[in-house]
């Protein structure tokens, strides 16, 4: 399977800019990231499926998601974020940002990504563990900021899982200026306001 190039177009048709896409499959099977445009940097982060993320990978998420924020303050750039379905492990660390990071409540944060992406979080572990789990810490972490850029474009999956392939990645767009949600599979995205925090959906 490649990576929905399609996506591209939208973003361009949109007058949207991609400025990161991190990739949170546990394979290498979908595309490989030498086919993205040299201008996307590109993060790997694998992240088991079914399983709530350990706290490394949280971290890692909400670091990257932080210093691409933090870089592009001054513009409107897009994080892609995918996993198999866009949904899921997507939908948990997104949720997950949120909550621990901009401290928005986690019904709000999980109402939120449900209506901009246009489907639900399915997996009901990642649910309770939003609503009822612990907020995460954000930089008092094992994972050092040095160790992380330096090697996580290098971790491997401890194995890949045997599932079919889907062939729409579903990814869900976070805007560097503000923290929104874009969903590029509706065709004139609509502006959700909810606390501090703005969404396209």
């Amino acid at each position: 399977m490649l990576f929905p190039f399609g996506s591209f177009n939208k973003i361009r048709e949109q007058n949207e800019e991609l400025g990161l896409i991190i990739d949170l499959t546990y394979t290498q099977r979908y595309y490989k990231p030498e086919d993205l445009p040299e201008s996307v940097p590109y993060l790997k982060i694998f992240t088991v499926g079914h399983q709530v993320p350990d706290d490394e990978t949280i971290f890692k998420f909400k670091h990257a998601v932080n210093g691409f924020l933090k870089e592009n303050k001054d513009n409107d750039k897009l994080i892609g974020v995918h996993c198999t379905h866009g949904l899921n492990r997507t939908g948990y660390l997104i949720c997950r940002y949120l909550i621990d990071v901009e401290g928005m409540r986690p019904d709000d944060a999980i109402e939120l990504f449900n209506r901009c992406r246009g489907h639900c979080l399915e997996r009901q572990n990642y649910i309770e563990d939003l609503q009822n789990g612990p907020i995460r810490k954000n930089w008092n972490s094992s994972v050092s900021r040095s160790s992380f850029e330096d090697s996580a474009h290098l971790m491997q999956p401890v194995h890949t899982m045997n599932k079919p392939v889907n062939e729409d990645l579903g990814i869900i767009y976070i805007r560097s200026r503000v923290t929104q949600l874009l969903d590029i599979s509706t065709p004139r995205p609509k502006i959700c306001n909810n606390q501090s925090v703005n969404m396209a959906c």
